[in-house]
């Protein structure tokens, strides 16, 4: 076997792996209910543009990097965010103008009002329990009407075996 072969390989795996294996199939969490839901739900894979959600009270599942992301996007032009995370979330306010973020405007947070980003109001809520067709119930028995759900909740890898021989 030459070694140009073994590199070819190794090349092709690594390329395999580095392009598709973390965002190959968006996971979307089983919730009670979910399926009943009448309005919008998406996964953050499919996010394009904040204008689905003019006007629209929407509920974020998943405070990671997208989660973050869509939901400073949402605030500033829904009716009303909620973001859930599984833990404490690292909340902190950037300054656009410096692009930088101010760590005495950093803080964690579990349940509360909050503000993500440019200074947009988002509400951060605990589990959910279960989803209706307008409404989310959340573990500490509180309920929110809801018109669309992001799913930033990750992916499944992609397993793939080539045969090369």
């Amino acid at each position: 076997i030459e070694i140009s072969e073994i590199l070819s390989e190794v090349m092709l795996t690594v390329l395999i792996n580095f392009c598709g294996s973390h965002t190959a199939y968006p996971h979307t969490p089983d919730i009670k209910g979910a399926k009943l839901f009448l309005g919008l739900q998406l996964h953050s894979h499919d996010y394009r543009v904040k204008s689905i959600f003019a006007n629209k009270k929407v509920l974020i599942i998943g405070f990671g990097p997208s989660g973050a992301e869509i939901a400073h996007e949402a605030s500033s032009v829904a009716e009303k965010v909620s973001l859930i995370g599984n833990s404490y979330v690292l909340v902190v306010k950037i300054n656009t103008k410096k692009a930088n973020y101010s760590r005495r405007s950093a803080g964690f947070c579990k349940s509360a009002n909050v503000y993500v980003g440019n200074f947009y109001s988002v509400i951060v809520k605990p589990e959910v329990k279960e989803i209706k067709e307008h409404d989310a119930k959340f573990v500490d028995g509180s309920v929110e009407m809801i018109d669309v759900i992001v799913y930033c909740t990750g992916y499944f890898p992609l397993q793939v075996k080539i045969d090369l021989g």
